[in-house]
């Protein structure tokens, strides 16, 4: 009888304490400058998908970092004929983030659950894309560099093709 008692007091005891605590933001995935953009969509629809369906508890978190990114020309054939790396124009992370807040509506994806976060600045454009659970704190953008030099010009409107 005091073994039961004290299996289900200890029980109890955990399964209070459990309640009680918050579980940590996890990164689900990144998305970089380098990967095409039927990967990235891809993995857009599978976060989306996490936080819609999968777990009813998560919301999203995606914060951008601007940067740098690669700008390569492709011959008619798809034969890649060159790439550099090309400094941002002010303002152009914001323009990436119309983007995916546009694919989100378009993929009808409920607009409160992924929230969108500016996080400075990175060596080269980033996207994180967290899974938060409702109640617990957002993570901290932490960018790598403080000073950013942008190239002169106006950006054009990303697109995704």
């Amino acid at each position: 009888m005091r073994f039961r008692a004290l299996v289900i007091s200890c029980f109890l005891c955990c399964a209070v304490t459990g309640l009680g605590q918050q579980k940590e933001p996890r990164l689900f995935d990144k998305i970089t400058d380098d990967l095409p953009c039927g990967d990235a969509m891809a993995r857009l629809d599978y976060f989306f998908t996490e936080i819609t369906d999968n777990e009813p508890n998560l919301r999203g978190l995606a914060i951008y970092y601007e940067g740098s990114y690669r700008e390569t020309k492709y011959s008619r054939g798809g034969e890649k004929l060159a790439e550099r790396t090309m400094a941002p124009v002010f303002g152009e992370a914001q323009n990436r983030i119309g983007w995916l807040q546009k694919y989100v509506n378009f993929r009808r994806f409920p607009k409160n659950r992924p929230a969108f976060v500016s996080g400075g600045y990175r060596t080269n454009f980033t996207v994180e894309l967290w899974l938060v659970h409702r109640n617990s704190q957002n993570p901290k953008p932490k960018p790598d560099i403080v000073d950013i030099r942008f190239r002169n010009g106006a950006f054009t409107e990303f697109h995704c093709n």
